[in-house]
């Protein structure tokens, strides 16, 4: 597995990026826990979304779509819409 136990970090399948607790989709723009990622292997974890290892991004403030938008909080609301733009 991509992660050790009793750590939230989490590596991308196709970049050397190490992904936190939490993921952003691109498609849905929806946040989700990481591990859901993984355990769908790296596609988005909602059922309505087409999303895969592609369209996930990091929730850190160095990346959008929290680059973007600082008000965003560190601690997301999980299946919440935040929009890129």
């Amino acid at each position: 597995m991509n992660k050790k136990k009793g750590e939230s970090q989490y590596r991308h399948p196709f970049e050397d990026v190490v992904y936190g607790e939490f993921s952003w989709c691109l498609h849905c723009e929806r946040v989700s826990k990481t591990e859901d990622w993984v355990n769908n292997g790296w596609y988005c974890p909602y059922s309505d979304c087409n999303g895969s290892a592609l369209d996930v991004s990091n929730w850190d403030s160095n990346v959008w779509p929290r680059s973007e938008h600082p008000e965003y909080p560190d601690m997301p609301e999980i299946g919440k819409y935040y929009p890129l733009y």
